[in-house]
């Protein structure tokens, strides 16, 4: 069994592999890894590699929109209040819903995002 930690640092060097090759796919990059990941591993993986481009798409299609607003909910999150603003994008308190935790939440500008 895979560990969550493990996904998690494979979601990461994925997005990053994206940044240089931003025509890179979830199944490129899992068939890349070795051949001897269990297959429920590799799929767990795509799932959470799906995840990540569906936020990446709602993120952006937010920025184009307008900013999120206290009350607002995306993906899990309700937003709480906005803490500050740069030129990247802008950073919010949030309630992760399903863990009921507060979490930053950074919205980066469209023009500033690589994809």
């Amino acid at each position: 069994m895979i560990s969550e930690e493990w996904l998690l640092e494979q979601v990461v060097a994925f997005a990053e592999a994206c940044e240089r090759d931003p025509r890179l796919t979830g199944d490129r990059f899992v068939e890349a890894l070795p051949a001897d990941l269990p297959a429920s591993s590799r799929e767990a993986l795509l799932r959470r590699i799906a995840a990540l481009r569906e936020l990446d798409r709602s993120v952006a299609e937010l920025d184009r929109q307008a900013s999120l607003v206290p009350g607002m909910e995306m993906l899990g999150f309700r937003v709480l209040q906005r803490l500050g603003q740069g030129g990247m994008g802008q950073v919010f308190e949030a309630l992760e819903v399903d863990l009921g935790r507060v979490v930053a939440l950074k919205v980066v500008h469209w023009a500033a995002s690589p994809t």
